[in-house]
């Protein structure tokens, strides 16, 4: 298991991480990447999110365990003063392999996420409700925006008698489901009643027309506005996943590019009082084909070695610690050339 050189792992015994006005600096990935934590330190990132599968929380009916992998990823992330943030998602064979959406699947669904939320109080504040539900995650079919509701309606208030402290999320909404009537309809099927704020995949790399973060946070802007134009109320936005691919392919952007559009998204980010934290996709490529998007996406390399946007992460956040934060985040954003 190859390991961050050395002069990472001092920069990770020197810096904490960056906590700035509450906002979150968070990073996307797999925990069980090699050097995940020594990564996530030394750039800087004060949260991360992780799946908490529903499968493995409930291997027999009606009897729940923490899988010990997740127990020790919040008790570290805790140690670091690091924010994590569990997913609640994906089939269970003892009830369904695919999206629960009968109501005895909702329910079977609804008294494991409440299981975990009991499990975790005082220690994880924020629950994605899903992930990607309009997508393939999970092995598992697209779903339909009026089930993602009929389960968060059953789901969510089982989440908060178990801990009303918990922030419970829409469920990491993907971009195809944004830039649809996915999202219309979600809204309509008043999904908005059953979380406490949005969790968006505003993802543009692959855009024919504007690829820029200002697109990107562009359609978030139009998607909050419908939001709160349909409850008339403030409704907080959580960035869960957004990133750009540094593969050679169509769409492929350099690594001086990738590091640019980092700290422009967060810039602009920054800026709008209602995105409360965005987590970068992902710690690490999946891969070492030149040529697959897919194994592009990391700030680190696949043998974990820390790309130009590695670095603007690192920077942006030391940056933010130091200085005036808005202030200093658009003197970066502005300086860098993409």
């Amino acid at each position: 298991m190859r390991k961050l050189a050395l002069p990472v792992l001092l920069y990770t015994a020197i810096v904490g991480p960056c906590h700035a006005a509450g906002f979150l600096f968070g990073i996307a990935g797999s925990v069980r990447d090699p050097g995940f934590f020594t990564a996530t330190s030394w750039i800087g990132a004060n949260a991360i999110r992780l799946d908490a599968p529903w499968s493995d929380f409930e291997k027999q009916r009606g009897i729940y365990a923490a899988p010990a992998w997740v127990d020790r990823t919040v008790a570290e992330a805790r140690a670091r003063n690091i924010e994590p943030v569990l997913i609640l998602a994906y089939g269970n064979a003892l009830y369904t392999a695919d999206k629960p959406i009968t109501q005895p699947q909702r329910e079977a669904f609804a008294r494991y996420a409440a299981w975990v939320a009991t499990h975790y109080r005082g220690k994880v504040r924020y629950y994605d409700l899903w992930n990607e539900w309009d997508t393939h995650t999970g092995r598992t079919q697209p779903g339909s925006p009026e089930d993602y509701v009929a389960l968060a309606r059953v789901a969510y208030p089982a989440i908060k008698r178990a801990d009303p402290n918990a922030i419970v999320l829409s469920g990491g909404i993907s971009d195809s489901a944004l830039t649809s009537l996915w999202f219309d309809r979600f809204i309509e099927a008043r999904g908005l009643q059953y979380v406490d704020a949005l969790s968006l995949h505003p993802y543009n790399w692959n855009w024919r027309n504007d690829r820029s973060p200002q697109a990107a946070i562009g359609l978030v802007d139009e998607i909050h506005r419908k939001a709160v134009a349909k409850v008339n109320r403030p409704v907080d936005v959580y960035i869960t996943e957004m990133g750009y691919p540094t593969h050679l392919g169509r769409f492929g952007l350099s690594d001086g590019a990738a590091a640019c559009r980092v700290m422009q998204f967060y810039s602009l980010a920054r800026e709008r009082t209602y995105i409360k934290g965005v987590w970068w996709y992902g710690i690490r490529d999946n891969g070492s084909d030149p040529m697959r998007k897919e194994d592009r996406f990391g700030l680190f390399t696949y043998a974990m070695q820390p790309k130009a946007a590695a670095r603007a992460f690192r920077d942006m956040t030391s940056s933010m610690r130091q200085n005036d934060g808005a202030h200093a985040l658009r003197s970066l954003a502005a300086n860098c050339d993409s």
